[in-house]
């Protein structure tokens, strides 16, 4: 028998009728309780672990997406900030041949 609990103590027949006859087993059951809660306590702690677990899991995946988010927005700028300087090149090389006509 498994999964006993305190509720399930007290007399009980099982009846096993079968082609020769009938079986009539007469059963009186106890539960420990002090080991029925021992199961229990040991249930709420693996519970409390996969919480703990699925609650440091999530939080790295959502500092992982902000590190990322952080990165690439950083990354972004960079590119902008390299473009403005080669179309800020480009116009003074421009500038330059127009105004001498020849380039430096």
């Amino acid at each position: 028998m498994s999964n006993i609990q305190p509720s399930d103590e007290g007399n009980n027949v099982c009846e096993f009728v079968y082609t020769g006859g009938i079986d009539v087993l007469y059963l009186n059951i106890t539960v420990n309780a002090t080991q029925t809660m021992k199961e229990t306590g040991t249930s709420r702690m693996l519970f409390s672990l996969m919480i703990v677990a699925f609650t440091s899991i999530l939080a790295v995946i959502c500092f992982t997406v902000v590190i990322k988010t952080v990165h690439f927005s950083m990354r972004t700028q960079q590119e902008e900030e390299h473009q403005h300087e080669a179309v800020e090149y480009s116009l003074l090389y421009q500038h330059q041949i127009n105004t001498t006509g020849r380039t430096t």
